[in-house]
């Protein structure tokens, strides 16, 4: 997008440190909520194309207290769960437009910039953060300063980057990405290693090794329920936030390809190949070989999608 329409975009949603709560397979009901256009009954809603739904323990509770009666979307709005985890969102901007350039550091599929759906840690874990690790003054162990995230208060968690074409009414989800639990998992394992050390150490030589138990305590108990739904809770809210805030009802999803080659990802700095195969498919994203439009018409990019057979995942609405 140009930075006129990003300005434009983040004037307009005022974007502001929103509270978020979810809870594991929560995207089941809101993709059904979103979905469902008329009433159906149970049975034919199990025999429709989004039947894999019903799978699913928040939405097999739903229907339990149907019988075998009708549903429709509300039946799956505002379902309340006492294992919801609790976040806070918030709106920030990444990339660069150079009109001559298109610079392969952002990874951006186009020359522009993205807007960046942030999804941060609440307060009281936080405490548990400060608590465990105790990082120095501004110095925060599992957080990349230089990619967009939130680095004074609240901390990122995951993010989302949207490419938006308000024109067409499509999202391009870029990229779904997440440091601090990658981060935290190579420390606790580093701690693990240590104690093991330790303990083969003759007695009169051991050491108090607390920040290693801290680091075990933090990534196996404060992160638990994080490292269970991360990823799933950020494409929901992705394709919420571009359904309700954006009113677009057209999201496509890159696959492994498409983003490794749009984006200019060599070997070596590609993402986890399941957040674009698996995770989109548990969605009920459907491949389809038609770019976006807002790819299709950019002249720098009309060679490579002719020269390439691509393809992304696509949800409408």
């Amino acid at each position: 997008m140009l930075p006129s329409e990003i300005a434009f975009l983040m004037e307009t949603l005022k974007a502001k440190q929103n509270d978020y709560y979810y809870f594991k397979d929560q995207y089941a009901l809101d993709v059904l909520a979103l979905s469902l256009k008329d009433q159906l009954s149970v049975s034919e809603l199990k025999k429709s194309p989004l039947g894999f739904l019903t799978n699913k323990k928040s939405v097999s509770k739903v229907l339990a207290k149907e019988g075998n009666g009708v549903v429709s979307n509300h039946h799956f709005e505002n379902v309340f769960s006492e294992e919801s985890v609790k976040f806070s969102v918030s709106l920030g901007k990444w990339g660069k437009f150079d009109k001559h350039l298109h610079d392969d550091w952002y990874q951006t599929s186009r020359n522009g910039e993205n807007l960046v759906l942030q999804l941060n840690f609440d307060k009281e874990h936080l405490h548990e953060y400060f608590r465990l690790i105790n990082p120095e003054k501004d110095s925060h162990p599992f957080m990349y300063d230089c990619h967009p995230v939130v680095k004074k208060s609240g901390f990122t968690l995951a993010w989302a980057r949207l490419d938006v074409d308000l024109t067409s009414g499509e999202v391009l989800i870029e990229e779904i990405q997440n440091d601090w639990i990658r981060e935290a998992k190579d420390s606790m394992l580093t701690a693990k290693r240590e104690l093991e050390k330790e303990a083969k150490r003759e007695k009169s030589k051991q050491r108090q090794l607390k920040w290693a138990k801290d680091e075990i305590d933090y990534f196996e108990n404060s992160l638990k329920d994080y490292v269970k739904i991360w990823d799933e809770a950020m494409l929901n809210l992705a394709i919420q936030f571009a359904v309700k805030e954006l009113g677009c009802y057209k999201i496509h999803y890159h696959t492994f390809d498409s983003g490794n080659l749009l984006k200019g990802l060599k070997w070596g700095c590609k993402p986890p190949k399941s957040l674009y195969t698996k995770l989109p498919r548990r969605f009920g994203f459907q491949l389809t070989d038609e770019a976006p439009a807002m790819l299709r018409n950019d002249k720098k990019l009309r060679k490579t999608l002719r020269d390439n057979q691509l393809s992304w995942f696509l949800m409408q609405f």
